[in-house]
């Protein structure tokens, strides 16, 4: 009898451990998938055209971060629509060529932390060797997405006259930012209080 208790606590111990473990790779697997979703850079993407509005597909899109000189390429889809995935952070030119258009040439383009560029590339009719390059566009807004955002860059950080240094003031420079922390009239009359 004592024996078949033993076994029976035995059993009951077992499948516990087994749940247990269970359940702890079932966790890892969930948070695995969940960390695959945070991104490294942005996305570069558009659609090819003529001046006459219509697709040109296989046209030759190339990538070209301006500080590292690193290249990346990507061919028009039968639609005109290309795109670049997980896309270093940083300055790009993008140049177009197709056969009988000229090449097509912006640069200055700035790619922040999980932003989605929108370039839309009109190409002229002409000879390869024509090269257009534009200069001046107006400033590429993402409208694939509703999240609001911001990049702090170095300057912000070195320059803004921040309280104490704390650089978590920088996040209400942010858009929809609203602060809870801080000075408020309840807390000014106390130090008025305590100094007096």
């Amino acid at each position: 009898m004592k024996v078949n208790a033993r076994f029976g606590q035995f059993r009951l111990f077992s499948f516990h451990n087994i749940l247990c473990i269970v359940l702890v790779m079932l966790a890892m697997l969930l948070a695995t998938s969940f960390a695959g979703a945070q991104s490294t850079g942005g996305r570069i993407r558009g659609t090819v055209i003529d001046s006459s509005g219509a697709a040109i597909a296989a046209a030759k899109v190339t990538i070209i971060n301006e500080a590292t000189h690193a290249t990346r390429d990507a061919e028009a889809g039968a639609n005109g629509e290309y795109i670049f995935l997980e896309v270093p952070v940083g300055t790009y030119e993008v140049d177009a060529q197709s056969t009988g258009f000229k090449k097509y040439v912006r640069k200055g383009i700035v790619l922040n932390l999980n932003e989605v560029v929108n370039l839309d590339i009109t190409l002229q009719v002409g000879s390869a060797v024509d090269t257009i390059e534009v200069t001046g566009a107006a400033p590429l807004v993402d409208t694939t997405s509703t999240q609001l955002g911001a990049v702090v860059n170095e300057r912000a950080v070195s320059q803004l006259p921040l309280a104490n240094r704390n650089t978590y003031q920088l996040l209400q420079l942010q858009p929809g930012v609203q602060s809870q922390v801080g000075w408020t009239p309840c807390m000014a009359a106390i130090a008025r209080a305590w100094s007096a």
